[in-house]
């Protein structure tokens, strides 16, 4: 194919102006173009910034300890749950139909959020999956 191009591109400048000359620069142009489809983009770990919906929440009282002092230790409330990614707001690709590409992360964040707020976060890595962290309302 190589020799083709090659020596399809000599006829070209050989008789640029020529009748047949913009149809082989056409011919040209579609044989040599990259046709690759784009590669999909996904979210993983290292994504910052990524826009969301929070998809289910629960709050709970919790404490830490403090090193040093006993107990009781003060309660603080902790907000955990789901969030799903936004494909078209952080330029992801749409899945095919037949995989499933997780866009759903858990999250646990001292901020208070309920279901169905916009929110922007990060991802981290887990042991066994990434997880969304720095939640925050939009």
């Amino acid at each position: 194919m190589p020799r083709f191009l090659t020596a399809l591109a000599d006829v070209i400048y050989l008789y640029p102006s020529s009748s047949f000359s913009v149809g082989l620069q056409d011919l040209l142009a579609e044989l040599t173009a990259d046709n690759t489809p784009p590669v999909p983009v996904y979210p993983q770990p290292g994504d910052t910034g990524v826009s969301g919906v929070v998809v289910w929440v629960v709050s709970f009282q919790s404490w830490k300890a403090i090193p040093g002092e006993q107990p009781p230790w003060p309660l603080f409330t902790v907000w955990a749950g789901n969030v799903l990614a936004d494909i078209a707001a952080n330029d992801y690709s749409t899945p095919p139909a037949n995989t499933c590409i997780p866009f759903q992360f858990q999250f646990s964040s001292l901020a208070p959020l309920v279901s169905g707020q916009r929110v922007t976060f990060d991802l981290a890595q887990g042991k066994s999956a990434p997880y969304a962290t720095n939640v925050q309302p939009a």
